[in-house]
């Protein structure tokens, strides 16, 4: 994502400028680190989970750190589940979490939360990613017409992916976005949930 790009290299001139040397330095080394992987993951099919789990703990720490912790987040791993021995297709889990972060936690007043979490099936991988945000139909609200008029390119890119990947494969991978709402019926976030295919 250039956005992403552009925005962190403002941080790190950000932390230059004022002359944050030890922050500059965590955040150029973690962004580094996270380049190389997205380098060497661009040319192939399928990744380690272990990788995609380290790229998207990079990612998340960049966002962090940026937002100076505006929110909070957890990755949990399946315990049956050999994160390097187990593939699964690149690049679809990190627009999702990307969407949490700007569509719903950067909405609130509060301390956000995001739960990343791998479940094992027996055919393929579920991962569920959960936030506290404001909820999809109160972003849509609080957007620009300029906005609206946008689409999320990075969700589209996941869906096409994954219709790809049925053909690919002869299978029926789904991403399903579920709205959660607290019990006064308020929203309290969103949970997508993806079927990732294990890929041998």
């Amino acid at each position: 994502d250039p956005h992403f790009v552009f925005n962190t290299l403002n941080s790190i001139q950000s932390f230059i400028i004022k002359n944050d040397r030890l922050a500059s330095s965590q955040y150029l080394s973690k962004f580094a680190r996270l380049m190389r992987l997205i380098l060497n993951s661009s040319q192939k099919q399928a990744v380690p989970l272990s990788d995609e789990i380290s790229a998207l703990t990079l990612y998340l720490e960049l966002e962090s750190l940026r937002f100076q912790q505006k929110f909070e987040y957890n990755l949990v791993v399946d315990l049956s589940i050999d994160s390097s021995a187990c593939f699964i297709p690149a690049f679809l889990i990190q627009p999702i979490v990307e969407n949490a972060i700007w569509h719903g936690i950067m909405g609130l007043d509060v301390t956000g939360r995001i739960d990343i979490e791998f479940q094992k099936n027996p055919n393929n991988i579920t991962c569920i990613v959960e936030d506290n945000g404001i909820g999809r139909q109160r972003s849509m609200e609080l957007k620009t017409p300029v906005q609206k008029a946008k689409q999320s390119y990075g969700i589209a890119l996941v869906v096409s992916r994954l219709e790809l990947l049925n053909n690919l494969y002869n299978i029926d991978m789904k991403i399903q976005f579920v709205d959660l709402h607290a019990d006064n019926g308020q929203a309290a976030g969103t949970r997508v949930i993806i079927q990732l295919p294990m890929i041998s």
